[in-house]
C-alpha cells in the first residue's frame, strides 16, 4: 500500500511506499492519512522515455493519469553539447583547410 498526496491540480506531489512501516513510516494512522491524501496499491506501470520525467495525477473517482514532461538539460550537459558542436565545426574546418592546400600544391 502506498500513500499519496496531491495538489489542487491533481498532480501527484508525494509518495510513500510504506506508510505504516514501524520504522520508515509515517507514524500516522490510517484515517489521519487519509485526511491528507490518499491509500492506494500501486502506481500504474507506464512507458519510460528518454529525456522525459513522468508526472502523475490523481483523482479518486478516476484513478491514476500521467503526462510526460521534457528534462531540463544541465549546465554541464548545455556546455558538453556546445563543446561536441565546436569539435564537429574544427574538424569540418581542418578537412575543409587540407583539401585547398592539397589543392595549391598540386596547382589546382
Amino acid at each position: 500500500m502506498l500513500f499519496i498526496k496531491t495538489n489542487s491540480d491533481n498532480q501527484v506531489t508525494f509518495i510513500h511506499y510504506k506508510p505504516f512501516d514501524e520504522i520508515n513510516g509515517l507514524k500516522k494512522t490510517e484515517t489521519e492519512l487519509l485526511k491528507e491524501g490518499f491509500l492506494v496499491e500501486s502506481l500504474p506501470t507506464v512507458e519510460e522515455v528518454e529525456g522525459k520525467n513522468i508526472i502523475y495525477f490523481y483523482t479518486q473517482t478516476g484513478g491514476f493519469s500521467h503526462e510526460y514532461i521534457d528534462v531540463s538539460k544541465t549546465q554541464e550537459q548545455i556546455q558538453a553539447e556546445k563543446l561536441d558542436q565546436l569539435e564537429n565545426q574544427t574538424a569540418e574546418y581542418m578537412v575543409d583547410l587540407d583539401f585547398r592546400l592539397s589543392n595549391i600544391e598540386l596547382g589546382l
